[in-house]
């Protein structure tokens, strides 16, 4: 899948929905083929579609640094903000439209791979708490 092909589909898809618990988790489809996310949530989603749709594929992208996810401060109101940025494709988010070459936003940190992985195991840690009412 091109990097367009791959924006494009999830951007046709995509509901934005508020995640007060911050929970980073790979955002599946609903039974209307919708996906509802926030912004760390549609970087995390184009980036699996960008590694093949597999696991494997979107953990070798971040490891060899061709897929990027960055925190950022929104250019429009200053919060906090997930971007990514894939290699011959540029910087994507769920607040523009298309692929460009400058992000946009002002940039603070890159998460690295061991990081994403934090995030992805503190959402996990969260989402079980959640669920049994702590």
């Amino acid at each position: 899948m091109t990097p367009e092909t791959a924006l494009n589909d999830l951007r046709r898809r995509f509901v934005p929905a508020g995640d007060p618990n911050n929970i980073w988790r790979l955002m599946r489809q609903n039974d209307r083929g919708e996906y509802h996310g926030d912004c760390e949530d549609f970087a995390i989603r184009l980036a699996y579609d960008l590694g093949g749709g597999t696991w494997c594929g979107f953990w070798r992208d971040l490891i060899r640094g061709r897929t990027r996810i960055w925190y950022a401060l929104d250019r429009w109101n200053g919060g906090g903000h997930a971007v990514l940025w894939h290699e011959g494709a540029g910087w994507a988010d769920n607040l523009i439209p298309h692929w460009n070459e400058t992000c946009g936003h002002r940039l603070v940190r890159r998460y690295s791979a061991a990081g994403v992985m934090m995030k992805f195991l503190r959402g996990a840690w969260r989402t079980l708490a959640l669920k049994l009412g702590f």
